[in-house]
């Protein structure tokens, strides 16, 4: 090709049907004020005067529908993944990497760019809706990009027309069905008004001109946040959607990022949903009769139907549902992986869903990375009835690990202990964490809490208790749980632990265990909803596969995971001994001056709870615990929000989800153990707990003979001081009735002050 100016270079292009464009003089960025790709056009008139106007200015080709073209970046000098890619219309790019040029094959018009966190493969990403690339004879100045290697100049390496597209390239990047985020009312089909709501805002955005950019770009991320809210977008998705449209219009990075932030939250406080066609149903407070709403595309807010008549706990499927809802909205692994996990279920449990995405952002930050406040290791229990949805969660922990990372597997109980042993030796060795998964979980820890546990599992109760708060420091397992008896060390061993049980198998544990010392007064709490959510059938659900952004961003915390591990030294110094300090010394996570500041605020707060005794349904000691947890919670969630990120940062949003999870974990203990605790002869607490019961029962009022035949398992002197601990805590009011006739004999009756 001869040298073409570039004028000439762009109407060269917009004659073979290439929709054309400037960009500032040797840079990749569209003129500020300009709307970039949205702006490329082949007429040639239009072409002409920007050029003239600017005869310097690098010329860029849209990609997508404007020209037909969907192009792959290889951002390498050479990739595993070039052998796979038809020879094309090739371009080498100024950094020195390619530009694989397609054509989009017959019956497809659009395909996306591919995100950081979907690539098609590691070393290159997509141009398409949307996006556009740099071409000959366009320059762009090296000095501006140190990691650039290239001349700076764009040359096309061959002159053939473009092929079609790959298949394989095809199928990756194309959307796949998008599942409403169900409520704990509503099973819902997805609709396309979202999608456009979505194509129309950043659409505007991108067209805004200056003078008003920053406003459009609030009011669009306010209005999106609605929809994400009622589940009908990713919070993910719109970021990053909104970030594409403000660069477009002009606005900065950081301007960018701090509007589109306030908008959504603000936004999500105000869920928006279509008027959507309901799956028939019976609910019983509509006397049984058929429910069926009529499909419209225009948004609705929906009427929430009445609350179940009797609530069996203080915190309720809204707040579970808000809680999902905040999570998602930190993004990444936090978004991506709660989507899939909640549109493949069958019924969808928001809380459990936390529950396994906390134990993959635990296991997944390993040792590899800490937090000053706190460490990685995590301990959670989903608490479940029978066939209520807390399988789904825990089989896509185990794809995840088992398809991506299959060296943080952990065995599925607690019956060996050597096995249990071996398997934390093999993920110290590898510098991962492990994850165990178990089911059944109230019957292993009743076995191994009990009076009457064998003492190789009272050895793993407490070795567990170890583990949970040594982190990075040695831990030498005790001797029944180490083959053939002899001593072990090991370094530094992170365990996550994800169980799951029913409320009527943890009523045992729950009598038996010291809260104020024991293991499991160590774990996370999450409950499954007070009213089992509306069946999804099979044909409304998404795809069971385990998604391409899910994917993409554990394989990239994976590598640097392994080239964190391998630039390490060998594990034994020139002595024979192990150097632990420099073998695993691990990446510290930094933090915004707010979030401290908060995690600091919530300590105090809880320290001055447990002083005045200000929350007397929450265990002391559970209280005590909660700043530690929030400071854990928060690094797990800035691991998993952050995967693009070498170090990650706990912010302040972050912060805040933490500690509402923490709480909502307090109160849920508080409850079962409330709920299942049994009167005994050694348990004061339970005995005032069900003669608090006998009175609620009475309408809160009730004679001294009543409280006796309601409860007829406590001795009269237990039902006594039962009262008097509750009179002496300012909880009661005693007064004298004359029963019977005028001169009868006075009877006490107690009432509740509530």
């Amino acid at each position: 090709m001869k040298t073409m100016t570039m004028l000439e270079a762009a109407l060269w292009y917009a004659s073979m049907g290439y929709a054309v464009f400037p960009c500032s003089r040797r840079s990749k960025f569209p003129f500020g004020g300009s709307a970039g790709s949205h702006d490329a056009t082949t007429d040639v008139e239009r072409i002409t005067a920007w050029w003239r106007s600017n005869p310097d200015a690098n010329v860029a080709i849209a990609t997508g529908s404007k020209s037909g073209l969907h192009v792959v970046d290889v951002d390498a000098q050479s990739s595993d993944v070039m052998p796979r890619l038809p020879t094309t219309w090739i371009a080498r790019t100024r950094s020195g990497g390619w530009h694989y040029v397609y054509r989009y094959p017959e019956g497809v018009t659009s395909l996306p760019n591919s995100s950081k966190a979907a690539k098609i493969h590691k070393d290159c990403d997509t141009r398409g809706e949307g996006g556009y690339v740099l071409v000959y004879p366009s320059i762009v100045d090296i000095d501006k990009d140190k990691s650039a290697t290239g001349t700076g100049r764009y040359e096309w390496t061959n002159h053939v027309d473009p092929v079609e597209l790959p298949s394989w390239i095809v199928e990756e990047l194309t959307p796949k069905p998008v599942v409403a985020l169900p409520r704990a009312t509503y099973a819902m089909q997805s609709t396309s008004w979202a999608s456009k709501a979505l194509d129309g805002e950043t659409r505007a955005v991108a067209e805004q001109g200056e003078g008003g950019r920053n406003h459009r770009l609030n009011q669009a991320a306010f209005s999106l946040g609605q929809i994400v809210a009622g589940g009908h977008l990713s919070a993910g998705d719109v970021e990053v959607e909104l970030m594409h449209a403000a660069r477009a219009c002009g606005l900065q990075d950081r301007e960018a990022a701090r509007t589109i932030r306030s908008g959504l939250n603000a936004g999500m406080k105000h869920p928006r949903s279509p008027r959507t066609e309901l799956v028939a149903f019976k609910p019983d407070h509509f006397g049984g009769a058929d429910i069926v709403v009529q499909f419209d595309d225009e948004p609705e807010v929906l009427s929430p139907l009445p609350p179940p008549r009797a609530p069996q706990s203080k915190s309720s499927d809204e707040t579970r549902w808000g809680l999902l809802n905040s999570v998602r909205a930190l993004g990444g692994l936090c978004d991506s992986y709660c989507a899939w996990v909640i549109r493949g279920a069958d019924h969808p449990q928001p809380a459990l869903t936390i529950a396994s995405l906390l134990a993959l952002g635990s296991v997944v930050a390993g040792r590899r990375l800490v937090y000053r406040r706190g460490l990685s290791s995590l301990y959670l229990v989903s608490l479940a009835g029978s066939a209520e949805g807390k399988n789904r969660p825990q089989s896509c922990l185990g794809r995840c690990i088992d398809e991506v990372w299959s060296d943080l597997q952990g065995p599925n109980s607690f019956s060996s202990g050597p096995a249990f042993i071996d398997t934390i030796r093999k993920a110290t060795d590898g510098g991962n964490g492990t994850c165990l998964v178990l089911d059944e979980y109230g019957m292993q820890l009743a076995a191994m809490i009990g009076p009457r546990a064998a003492t190789h599992r009272q050895d793993l109760k407490q070795s567990l208790t170890e583990l949970s708060t040594k982190g990075v420091d040695k831990w030498s397992p005790a001797l029944s749980l180490v083959k053939g008896g002899g001593k072990l060390e090991l370094w530094a061993p992170c365990v996550t632990l994800l169980g799951s049980t029913t409320p009527e198998s943890l009523h045992s544990v729950l009598t038996s265990t010291d809260v104020a010392d024991g293991f499991v007064g160590r774990h996370l709490w999450f409950r499954s909803q007070d009213r089992l959510p509306i069946w999804q059938p099979p044909e409304t659900r998404g795809d069971d596969g385990l998604p391409h952004d899910v994917r993409g961003a554990l394989e990239a915390i994976h590598v640097r995971h392994s080239e964190w591990h391998m630039g390490s030294p060998s594990r034994k110094s020139e002595g024979g001994e192990l150097d632990a300090l420099r073998l695993y010394a691990p990446l510290t996570v930094s933090e915004t001056p707010e979030a401290a500041a908060k995690l600091l605020e919530h300590k105090m707060q809880c320290d001055e709870e447990r002083r005045d005794n200000k929350r007397l349904e929450i265990p002391r000691a559970t209280l005590g615990r909660l700043p530690e947890f929030a400071a854990r919670v928060s690094l797990v969630l800035a691991t998993l929000s952050q995967p693009e990120e070498e170090i990650p940062t706990v912010t302040l949003e972050i912060v805040k989800v933490a500690i509402a999870l923490v709480e909502e974990s307090a109160v849920t203990f508080a409850e079962s153990l409330a709920g299942n605790r049994r009167a005994s002869w050694d348990d004061p607490a339970a005995q005032v707990d069900l003669v608090v019961s006998a009175l609620r029962s009475h309408g809160g009022e009730a004679t001294r003979t009543q409280i006796l035949r309601a409860c007829r398992r406590l001795t009269t002197q237990q039902i006594t001081e039962a009262l008097i601990r509750l009179a002496d805590e300012g909880r009661l009011d005693q007064t004298k009735v004359l029963q019977g006739k005028a001169g009868g004999r006075p009877s006490d009756t107690y009432k509740l002050k509530e």
